[in-house]
């Protein structure tokens, strides 16, 4: 059977023992260094986790996997977080950037990507407000709205590391083109730092499907103009279903820190374009999903 709380734990262990070698460098306060070490922490989170959920995706999948397993041992949220909370990696990152750990979003510092298009910067067609009558239930919808992607140490993002070193970035279709994006300052944000915090989002906003509670953002938008999941939420939940009172919260599929920006309000379609660039044969961060 597929023992959930095993493989937070393997997962936990795999990050560790990959960043081991960093060990010497995670008390430096010298800018350089934690820049670079920084980004090196954002390489094995990534690779790591990636490595791990598309293992623990086939488990869960296959059915002949499942029948030769038999039922599978849930996890509670706070089981899910006790595990992640052990994670030396995670401590490292939240030393030097918390915002992308335990939050709150640095909305100064939100970037986004296109992929696969040559035109400009984030517009309205790209933050597609979720109306009314739109059914869209599900972890991370990539249908509507847009993600973006905080930028830390020297402005690279978790994206920015997914799409180098992640085990999918390189499905993107080139060329990947970032921009700087300045939310509205009365932007209403929603943080989801770790397992607990989605499953009570999911449970306050979600619906069941197939037997699963997954978010209705219909719902969340009405009270939301973004959502903001954390490193720690990821780590906790990515292919991780949930067991709670309610019945099994959906696992996610985030992959990274990111913000997802479902309405108007959300600032994004109104914001300034600082900057934008086109890295050659390098990715910038976060792909609009």
């Amino acid at each position: 059977m597929t023992d959930f709380h095993a493989e937070l734990v393997k997962r936990v262990t795999l990050l560790d023992e990959w960043s081991a070698k960093l060990a010497p460098h995670l008390g430096s306060d010298d800018p350089r260094t934690v820049t670079r070490v920084g980004r090196d922490l954002l390489r094995v989170v990534v690779e790591g986790l990636g490595y791990h959920s598309n293992f623990l995706r086939d488990a869960v999948t296959d059915a002949a996997a499942r029948r030769a397993r038999g039922t599978p041992r849930y996890v509670t949220p706070g089981a899910a977080d006790a595990v992640v909370a052990s994670s030396r990696t995670l401590a490292a990152l939240q030393r030097w950037a918390p915002e992308i750990v335990t939050g709150p979003v640095n909305l100064a510092a939100q970037q986004w990507v296109s992929h696969g298009r040559t035109d400009g910067p984030p517009s309205h067609l790209d933050t597609v407000a979720v109306a009314a009558d739109d059914h869209v239930v599900g972890d991370k919808p990539a249908w509507c709205g847009i993600y973006t992607s905080t930028g830390v140490f020297d402005n690279t993002s978790m994206w920015q590391a997914y799409l180098r070193h992640g085990t999918d970035g390189s499905l993107l279709a080139r060329p990947w083109r970032a921009w700087s994006v300045t939310p509205a300052p009365d932007v209403r944000v929603r943080e989801v730092t770790t397992a607990a915090e989605w499953a009570g989002f999911v449970c306050r906003y979600g619906v069941a499907v197939d037997g699963v509670l997954a978010p209705d953002w219909r719902r969340v938008s009405r009270r939301y103009d973004a959502v903001h999941m954390t490193v720690r939420a990821v780590l906790a939940t990515q292919e991780v279903p949930l067991a709670t009172d309610r019945g099994l919260i959906v696992p996610t599929h985030w992959d990274v820190e990111s913000t997802r920006c479902s309405t108007g309000r959300s600032g994004h379609t109104r914001s300034s374009v600082r900057s934008g660039r086109h890295e050659h044969g390098r990715a910038p961060p976060g792909p609009a999903r």
